[in-house]
């Protein structure tokens, strides 16, 4: 199901002010990818997608780094990310940088040490296209690195309500990664959460602008019929439970 950019920036426009509160996973893989880096010491860095800041955060305490470029489609949160980085030493001496633009049709000036993106890829229209504009932009010995959702990534959604996103499956992600003649490292991460019940658990979706990406319509007796399904098959003493599948990537030029 392919989703329009203009549906992905108003949804997640929508969803700035409450995405933080709710995006725990999405935190929780932004600190795996830099742990995942080869090195934390970089010249120039691009993060590509920033949303709120969660992987920005992390950028700035964890990394030596000299400038820092934030990219997103939505620019509620670039002046999310502006407001929370304004006391930072990079956005004094001016060398924290912000760029409203389409991930998919990023026109690039510059090259960058360190290209990063979390929790963003698997929105790109053409992503073998995208890596390779991005490493034409990364310095000698750059690294280009990020998370991307796998198609096992929330595989009771799918069982139990017939529609989903669509995610890229280990297979199709290698083979565009050796498209670009660069070594690279990928590894798979499952997590489970578990919600009190299923429309907490769509709560969650809301307040993370993924709710409305589906274009599914869904009736009064569809909704109760997907809970009652969901919690039949997904119901444990923890609650009811999601997983979250998606991989690590590192690719080095």
């Amino acid at each position: 199901m392919q989703i329009s950019k203009d549906s992905i920036q108003k949804s997640f426009s929508k969803a700035s002010k409450t995405y933080e509160s709710s995006a725990i996973v999405q935190n929780t893989m932004a600190y795996e990818l830099i742990e995942f880096l080869p090195q934390k010491s970089f010249d120039t860095v691009l993060e590509i997608g920033c949303g709120t800041g969660l992987l920005s955060s992390l950028i700035l305490s964890d990394l030596k780094l000299s400038s820092l470029t934030l990219n997103d489609l939505s620019l509620d949160m670039l002046n999310l990310c502006k407001e929370k980085f304004k006391d930072t030493e990079l956005f004094k001496e001016n060398k924290l940088s912000f760029l409203q633009a389409d991930a998919d049709n990023l026109e690039l000036h510059d090259n960058y040490s360190l290209i990063i993106s979390n929790a963003c890829f698997q929105w790109l229209k053409k992503l073998e296209c995208d890596l390779l504009n991005y490493l034409e932009h990364l310095q000698k010995d750059g690294i280009l690195a990020f998370t991307i959702f796998s198609k096992d990534n929330f595989y009771e959604l799918r069982e139990c309500s017939g529609v989903g996103l669509e995610y890229i499956d280990k297979a199709t992600l290698k083979k565009i990664l050796k498209k670009t003649h660069c070594a690279f490292d990928i590894e798979k991460i499952e997590l489970e959460s578990y919600f009190d019940d299923v429309k907490t658990m769509l709560r969650s979706f809301k307040n993370t602008g993924v709710s409305g990406l589906t274009h599914s319509i869904w009736t009064k007796s569809r909704l109760n019929d997907f809970i009652k399904s969901y919690e039949d098959k997904y119901s444990t003493d923890n609650g009811v439970k999601l997983t979250w599948s998606y991989y690590l990537v590192v690719v080095k030029k």
